[in-house]
Parts: C-alpha cells; sequence; structure tokens
C-alpha cells in the first residue's frame, strides 16, 4: 500500500510540475510562410481575396474526411465573405475576411470546434513589377491550458507544412493564369 502510494504522490508531483512549467511558456502562437510568385498583383490579389478561390489551392481537407461540407454566406469576396464548414474528423469551423486592401493584404478570422477558439490569419502582398512576396501569417492565444501552450511549441511544424504546400498551389495557379 505504502508503494500505490509514493507512486501516486510522484505521479501528482509530475502534472504539478509540468501545469507550473508550462505557464512560463508562451501565451500566444504564431506560424507565418511566404513564397515569390511570378504574376501580376492582381491576379495573386483575387486569388486571395475570394474565399471561394481558396480551394483552389489550400490543401484540400475534403481529401482527410470525405465528410467534408463547405458553405458561403456574406459578399463573394472581400470584407464580409465568410465560409463555413462541418466534417465528422475535422468538426466545425469559419472563416471570415475582415479587411481587404488591394493588392497589399487581406486579414482574417478563424475560429475551429466547438471551443470556439479564434485566431488571426492574413496574407501580406508585397509586389515589384511581376513578381509578388506572398506572407501567410496566423496567430492565435494558447490561454492557460498547459496542454496548449506546449503544443503551441510545436504549431509551426504542424501547420507550417500546410501553409507551404498551399502558397506552392497558389503560385503554380497565378502564374498559368493569363496575364491580361
Amino acid at each position: 500500500m505504502k508503494i500505490l502510494k509514493r507512486i501516486l504522490i510522484l505521479v501528482a508531483v509530475i502534472f504539478a510540475a509540468i501545469f507550473v512549467l508550462a505557464l512560463f511558456l508562451p501565451s500566444r502562437y504564431h506560424v507565418e510562410r511566404s513564397i515569390v510568385i511570378n504574376a501580376p498583383v492582381d491576379s495573386v490579389f483575387q486569388n486571395l481575396n475570394n474565399l471561394k478561390k481558396w480551394q483552389d489551392w489550400i490543401p484540400n481537407n475534403r481529401d482527410n474526411d470525405s465528410t467534408f461540407v463547405m458553405h458561403y454566406s456574406g459578399p463573394s469576396e472581400g470584407v464580409g465573405a465568410m465560409q463555413d464548414w462541418e466534417a465528422r474528423k475535422l468538426g466545425k469551423g469559419a472563416i471570415k475576411i475582415t479587411k481587404s486592401e488591394f493588392g497589399k493584404l487581406v486579414e482574417f478570422e478563424e475560429s475551429l470546434g466547438e471551443s470556439n477558439y479564434k485566431a488571426n490569419g492574413a496574407f501580406l502582398l508585397t509586389s515589384s513589377g511581376n513578381e509578388v512576396r506572398v506572407t501567410w501569417q496566423d496567430e492565435g492565444s494558447l490561454g492557460y491550458n498547459p496542454i496548449s501552450r506546449i503544443m503551441g511549441r510545436y504549431y509551426d511544424r504542424i501547420i507550417g507544412g500546410d501553409y507551404e504546400k498551399g502558397l506552392h498551389n497558389l503560385k503554380n495557379i497565378c502564374e498559368k493564369q493569363p496575364v491580361n
């Protein structure tokens, strides 16, 4: 009985230490990837400012979950454009464009899951001639949950690859579009 008691105390001490250490980890995360696209800025911007066009280049969630269903509301592009989804594996989520400046940026708010988790994302555009640098950013709060704070240290690795894949898809689409 004494051994069991010592084991339980040891486990409790380990969990308490993890919780306390997690409080010293960052309370926010930031993921960022960039790519240079050889296309006119208006072509790139059109693919970023219209949520329906995102499905052409964002890594496809339908491949991960056959129950994935997407809905659109609000204007077709720009501020107020919304998309929401629901899927058995991926859960519920929504994206709403909150700011749009032609040729410069598209900012959006993401909400994921039932927990009302919110994050802020942006596409920043810097153009020079027929080249556009697109920077995809995502950041959010990790709160006080120790597991979220520990996982937050790995968000760059977890979602960064999808951002790179999506930006390469965007590059391929924009560079193949005819120049007007």
